[in-house]
């Protein structure tokens, strides 16, 4: 991996050797946090470079992660492809696994955006819309349902 510290210094980060790293899937920078997906877990590299790998709810289970979405300072939504979607708690490394709906618990994510009010994902099965984001609720809707179109594919979603 190589981390630019916007100064147009590059280095190579040593990731210590870990066997369950073969491939690494989506990356995201967040602030000096780097978040990469391997092929079990989240990889977290801290900004003084200390590696952690982060399991998800289903440790031994491969997860590939999809997609990031930073939706304020503490809170980094995670989708997957075939495990649906996470809220991951960037300041006490805790996962929340949210349901869009319960015919979509094992849903391929593709892409999450939004921002502090709103969630947007896009999946296999549509686009789906948050309803509720407080601490104890969360709640997704579909907007295919809304309109009374038929779900489709949706590859990516972005915000205007």
């Amino acid at each position: 991996m190589v981390r630019d510290n916007l100064n147009q210094n590059v280095s190579i980060l040593n990731i210590p050797d870990v066997h369950s790293i073969e491939n690494v899937h989506s990356i995201y920078a967040s602030g000096y946090d780097i978040y990469f997906t391997p092929d079990v877990g989240l990889g977290i590299i801290s900004k003084n470079n200390q590696f952690k790998l982060q399991p998800l709810i289903h440790a031994n289970k491969h997860i590939d992660i999809t997609s990031f979405f930073q939706q304020n300072d503490s809170t980094l939504w995670i989708g997957t492809m075939g495990d649906g979607l996470y809220k991951f708690n960037v300041r006490n490394h805790s996962f929340r696994r949210i349901s869009l709906n319960e015919s979509l618990r094992s849903a391929g994510i593709l892409s999450i955006t939004g921002n502090t009010e709103i969630v947007y994902v896009s999946t296999l099965d549509g686009t789906w819309v948050s309803t509720t984001l407080n601490h104890d609720k969360i709640n997704f809707a579909s907007l295919e349902d809304a309109y009374k179109t038929k779900r489709s594919y949706v590859y990516h979603v972005k915000l205007d």
